[in-house]
């Protein structure tokens, strides 16, 4: 298991939890492909919003 595993499990996975910080201001630090482009800088918000299929915000009360 290598330190970028948890990245490439996400790309597969049905669901995807991620923090408010997270999903705002990281990114993905592995090459992604996405709508058959490959992107060597992606943020962790256009990864998901152009690899998912519902993205949903849960406030806490």
């Amino acid at each position: 298991m290598d330190k970028f595993s948890h990245i490439r499990a996400a790309c597969s996975a049905q669901i995807i939890v991620t923090t408010h910080a997270c999903f705002q201001r990281s990114m993905v630090k592995i090459p992604v492909i996405v709508d058959s482009e490959l992107h060597r800088q992606l943020s962790v918000r256009e990864a998901l919003l152009r690899l998912s299929h519902l993205v949903r915000q849960r406030c806490l009360p």
